[in-house]
């Protein structure tokens, strides 16, 4: 029996923020993806990541980071232009705010994200977060990130529940998956998946045949 839903926030209750990242990439006149890649990191265990975890400041940060962009792609780059491409390209799926308050008539809700501490204000806004969710565990606020799975754990205790009453969805295939060797339902989101992964969570909720799967994007 399924008593929570733990749902992402970027990229799952919000559009991509990704594609304003990008756009802010052009504006510098550098190839696509190459200030994500030095921003985020390929490694899992970058700079970023470490912000996420509030393991170093945000000071520290973008220090090192404005270091990288001059020194490997010609650039200089500001906390407030990355701040607001970021923040430009979030807007929230009212489809997904619409599910999860018909979702919290019956289980608790836990919103599970990766986040910067200093990024705040900019994030709780896009969505009501307060009506829509029971609890919040961000990674700067427990030092510890998808797809750690301590931070499941965490997400579990605060709704609750044991890994089989669960359910979780994420944008990320990574996170899914170490959701899912948890033993928590779990469901790998896409843009082209949404009424699909929307009616599948309600069967899940509400009863029906659906079930939910860690499907690749196409």
């Amino acid at each position: 029996m399924i008593r929570a839903g733990i749902f992402d926030f970027g990229g799952v209750m919000t559009t991509n923020p990704r594609e304003g990242l990008y756009r802010y990439e052009h504006s510098l006149g550098v190839p696509r993806g190459a200030l994500y890649r030095l921003i985020v990191g390929e490694d899992g265990n970058g700079l970023w990541q470490q912000l996420e975890r509030r393991e170093i400041s945000a000071k520290r940060f973008w220090r090192e980071i404005n270091r990288r962009a001059r020194e490997e792609l010609g650039v200089r780059i500001t906390l407030r232009g990355v701040a607001r491409s970021f923040a430009g390209s979030f807007g929230s799926r009212p489809a997904m705010i619409a599910l999860v308050r018909e979702v919290r008539r019956k289980v608790r809700t836990v919103l599970l994200t990766n986040n910067v501490a200093e990024f705040d204000s900019l994030w709780r806004p896009i969505i009501p977060v307060q009506e829509l969710f029971d609890r919040v565990i961000d990674s700067s606020a427990v030092g510890l990130r998808k797809p750690d799975p301590r931070i499941f754990r965490l997400a579990l205790e605060a709704a609750l529940v044991a890994p089989p009453e669960a359910f979780f969805v994420d944008d990320t295939l990574e996170n899914v998956l170490a959701a899912e060797r948890l033993g928590i339902r779990s469901i790998h989101f896409s843009d082209e998946r949404e009424s699909a992964t929307i009616e599948q969570i309600r069967g899940l909720v509400f009863g029906g045949t659906q079930s939910l799967e860690a499907t690749p994007k196409g």
